[in-house]
């Protein structure tokens, strides 16, 4: 675990130098990466002027929910966001053999090759509006350790999302729509749950767990998660990277070289 630290973190600082080659270029994208997260939040204060907000929702709880959003999606854009694209240039200029090559997993090799400093920094959006709106609720010590699960189990869902269609880059090499559809997971991952029709939502949930990203999180902390429902959402995204792994062993078997 040592040795991986020191690779991830080398790899960050690489990652974080080239970027800010050019300062106000680092400055102007990272300011519009910021804006892109405050706009959930704003829009919300905006739907909850002029409107009841969604239902079952109040106010601090639809912020709590926009807070829980940001942080794993930065979490994510940070470790994973680049991850296929990435992949797509090895495995196209025949790079990706020397992931296999090396003493490393190819998979962690990929995702530490891959991070994306902006999102260490946008993190702190969320994390900000999270601090803002939890004085407001009536929130305890054991919620907030439940919230961590969830949010670390939202985190997990994008991370196995993005090594389960790695493994299909392996065999399409082409992989922007996977891009793609990654991103409008996200989309729909950051409203609440309830707000879908039914079939959506046992879709969501059990077969597509988007509701990992901020549903569940911020049921977790505002207490509203209970037993054994409590269990059954951090499961599945355990079972997702599970078999995500699994799909990953198969296309690196099934994997043919550039070169032939």
């Amino acid at each position: 675990m040592k040795r991986e630290l020191k690779v991830l973190w080398k790899f960050f600082r690489i990652r974080l130098e080239e970027e800010m080659v050019y300062r106000l270029n680092f400055l102007l994208l990272l300011s519009s990466f910021v804006i892109h997260d405050l706009f959930g939040p704003v829009l919300t204060i905006v739907v909850y002027q002029v409107s009841k907000g969604f239902p079952g929702w109040s106010f601090w709880e639809a912020l709590v929910l926009q807070a829980s959003a940001i942080i794993v999606e930065e979490l994510w854009f940070f470790f994973g966001s680049r991850v296929l694209f990435e992949l797509e240039r090895a495995i196209a200029s025949g790079k990706f053999d020397f992931y296999l090559a090396r003493p490393l997993s190819p998979l962690f090799l990929l995702f530490s090759s891959s991070c994306f400093p902006y999102g260490l920094f946008t993190l702190f959006v969320g994390i900000f509006i999270l601090g803002y709106a939890l004085p407001n609720l009536p929130i305890t010590l054991i919620s907030l350790l439940f919230y961590l699960l969830f949010l670390g189990s939202g985190f997990l869902f994008l991370l196995s999302l993005t090594i389960l269609f790695s493994s299909i880059s392996v065999f399409v090499v082409r992989n922007r729509p996977l891009r793609n559809a990654i991103f409008m997971l996200i989309l729909y991952g950051k409203y609440p749950t309830n707000i879908f029709p039914k079939v959506f939502r046992i879709i969501f949930t059990f077969f597509l767990p988007i509701s990992l990203i901020a549903y569940f999180p911020a049921k977790a902390v505002l207490g509203k998660l209970f037993g054994i429902s409590s269990l059954i959402p951090f499961s599945i995204s355990v079972l997702f990277f599970a078999v995500s792994l699994l799909s990953w062993k198969v296309g690196i078997k099934k994997y043919s070289s550039a070169g032939g």
